[in-house]
C-alpha cells in the first residue's frame, strides 16, 4: 500500500509500505548538510546550556537520553567520556503519573561504551563546564539535572527558527551515523561512536542520503557515461526547459 507526508512545501510525498510500515522520506530522517548548519548557526547564536548540548548531539551522535545522564565523572579525557546510564520514564503504580528517572545501564549491552569528541569541537564541552561548575552531571542548570525533553523541544524550536523540518535528536543521531558511512570512517570505529553491536546496524537503521537535489545532480552530472553528446541535443535545453515550466 501507499502512504502519504506532506513535505514543508506544500508537496505530498508518496512512498511504498511494506507490511504497513514503510521507509520515511529523506527530509523526516535527517538533517541535510543545509539543514545541520542552519541549526548549528542559531546554536551559535546563543550558545547556552541547552543550544551546547545540541552541539554536542550533532558532534557525537549520543542518544538524548544517555546526553542527559553524563556525569563528569563520566569523563575519561577532556575530548572522551563514557556512557554507562541514560534517562528513563516510568508510570508511577501508586500515583498513575509518570515518572522520569536514570536507569544505571545504557539502552543495550552494546551501549556501554566510550565516545570520542572531534578536536574541534571539544570547547563545547569546556563551555558547559564553565556554565556549570559545581553540578553532578553535565547539564545542569539550577541544580536539576536536564531532561531529555527539555533537549527535544530546544531543538524542534531551533528548526522552526531556522526554516528546517522539526527533527527529534534521534535524526541528529541518525545524521552523524550517516556522516561517518559516508565518510568511510574505519567500521569498528564506527560501531564504537554508535554503540552498535554490528556495523549492520548502523548501515540500515541509521545511515541516509543528507545530500541535497542540487548536490545529488551535480554528483551524477560528473559521471562520465551520462555525458551524452548528440546532434539533435538543445543547445539552451535549460532555458528551454524553464521556459516550458513556466507555461
Amino acid at each position: 500500500m501507499y502512504t502519504g507526508t506532506t513535505q514543508p512545501n506544500g508537496c505530498v510525498v508518496l512512498y511504498f509500505a511494506i507490511n504497513g510500515s514503510g521507509q520515511k522520506p529523506l527530509y523526516e530522517e535527517v538533517f541535510n548538510e543545509e539543514e545541520m548548519q542552519a541549526v548549528i548557526d542559531e546554536c551559535m547564536k546563543n550558545p547556552d546550556l541547552k543550544n551546547l548540548a545540541i552541539l554536542l548531539l550533532f558532534a557525537t551522535g549520543v542518544r538524548v537520553g544517555e546526553l542527559t545522564t553524563i556525569k563528569k565523572t563520566d569523563f575519561v579525557t577532556d575530548y572522551s567520556f563514557n556512557i554507562r546510564r541514560t534517562e528513563t520514564k516510568y508510570k508511577d503504580p501508586q500515583t498513575g503519573g509518570y515518572v522520569t528517572g536514570i536507569k544505571e545501564f545504557p539502552k543495550t549491552f552494546a551501549g556501554c561504551h566510550t565516545v570520542v569528541i572531534p578536536q574541534n569541537e571539544v570547547w563545547i564541552v569546556q563551555r558547559l563546564l564553565e556554565l556549570n561548575p559545581e553540578g553532578e552531571f553535565l547539564l545542569m542548570e539550577q541544580g536539576h539535572r536536564v531532561r531529555g525533553r527539555a533537549i527535544c523541544n530546544q531543538l524542534k524550536s531551533l528548526c522552526r527558527k531556522s526554516g528546517v523540518y522539526v527533527k527529534t535528536p534521534h535524526k541528529a543521531r541518525k545524521t552523524y551515523g550517516s556522516i561517518l558511512l559516508d565518510n568511510h570512517v574505519d567500521q569498528r570505529l564506527i560501531t564504537e561512536q554508535m554503540g552498535h553491536t554490528s556495523i549492520g546496524t548502523t548501515e540500515q537503521h541509521y545511515h541516509r542520503n543528507r545530500r541535497s537535489l542540487e548536490k545529488k545532480q551535480s554528483v551524477l552530472s560528473q559521471i562520465h557515461d551520462f555525458s551524452f553528446k548528440s546532434s539533435c541535443k538543445p543547445e539552451k535545453s535549460n532555458q528551454k526547459g524553464n521556459q516550458m515550466l513556466e507555461k
